[in-house]
């Protein structure tokens, strides 16, 4: 699917990274670090994905990741911010590609817990089958953008799955959530409407309005990841669909 650039209603309403960024010089506050606890939870997944590509085991990784996010969001982290510190993406990879070289050196004495809820284990399951052995394994940096670009998507189409709702709803966003990438479409198509006995033309009028409404929840949860949006949007849109091209 081609992610359209024309005008959409405005969507750059305060964003969380630029919540944080404000915060930073103040020494945080408890708005901003809430955003900053979304962020991380948003993030936990990649951030795992890029541990282990770096060679770590699976509960060596899942500690170092939990370690990393409550250190992040309960030390001097919003403190020495900046209004200038950009994305949050590259922000995020840079405090972890240091964190992971500095404690490579330390032992785990003890378990990690604190501020940012453990993720469940279901979850890292999924990433290890999904994500973490293709037949050629990507690089570390690659695998955390792949699994980001991965996590905005899964957002995204969260959102738009939450406004079908009832059962008929819920059917049609499920036959035409294929085809938000333009896969299959035809077959698709007639199954949709064969089983909501709708026309061909109303089926395609709603893959329609589900496309305008995919683009702008995709440009919405991007957006809430950089300090400027009207600026970097955009080079973020083409970045995240990079990053789920050029990877298996």
């Amino acid at each position: 699917m081609v992610l359209e650039t024309t005008s959409i209603p405005p969507l750059f309403e305060t964003t969380r990274w630029s919540v944080v960024l404000a915060a930073g010089a103040e020494d945080g506050g408890s708005q901003a670090r809430v955003a900053l606890e979304d962020l991380c939870r948003l993030y936990w997944t990649p951030a795992y994905v890029y541990a282990r590509r770096r060679g770590l085991s699976r509960p060596d990784a899942q500690d170092l990741t939990q370690a990393f996010f409550v250190q992040l969001v309960a030390g001097d982290a919003l403190g020495a911010l900046r209004p200038g510190a950009g994305r949050f993406r590259a922000f995020l990879l840079h405090c972890l590609e240091n964190f992971l070289r500095d404690d490579r050196r330390r032992r785990f004495a003890q378990r990690r817990g604190g501020g940012v809820p453990p993720v469940p284990l279901d979850a890292v399951d999924e990433v290890e089958r999904e994500i973490l052995w293709p037949v050629v394994p990507p690089a570390p940096d690659a695998a955390f953008d792949r699994r980001w670009a991965e996590v905005i998507v899964a957002q995204a189409t969260s959102v738009v799955r939450r406004e079908h709702p009832g059962r008929r709803g819920e059917e049609l966003f499920d036959l035409l959530q294929p085809l938000l990438f333009g896969i299959g479409e035809d077959e698709s198509l007639a199954r949709a409407g064969k089983a909501l006995a709708m026309t061909p033309a109303a089926v395609r009028n709603a893959l329609t309005r589900l496309r305008a409404r995919f683009r702008v929840a995709l440009r919405r949860e991007v957006s809430r990841t950089l300090a400027h949006p009207t600026l970097e949007l955009e080079d973020e849109l083409r970045h995240l669909i990079d990053s789920l091209a050029q990877l298996p």
